[in-house]
């Protein structure tokens, strides 16, 4: 499975759960396609602030483990951001 679609599952996953995120914030940083699941861990950015999440889901789109963490808040997230420009 290529990582695109890695990406539409794990969002179509995230967006079924709830979870508001902005589209083009979404980063999978490591997917695992073996068992006729997908594991992917990543990270994702949304009004509240900067997450982190490891999903499971098998082929068909259904959620078999789900972990959703808070990196940062948002306004902390920015400031870094704008501090490390500088």
């Amino acid at each position: 499975m290529k990582e695109e679609e890695v990406k539409e599952l794990v969002s179509r996953a995230l967006a079924e759960n709830g979870v508001k995120f902005e589209p083009n914030s979404l980063r999978i940083r490591y997917y695992q396609d073996e068992w006729g699941r997908v594991d992917a861990f990543g990270e994702y950015l949304n009004d509240e602030g900067y997450y982190e999440f490891a999903i499971s889901v098998d082929k068909k789109g259904k959620v078999k483990r789900f972990h959703v963490n808070m990196i940062s808040p948002r306004s902390v997230f920015e400031e870094l951001k704008k501090l490390k420009r500088e």
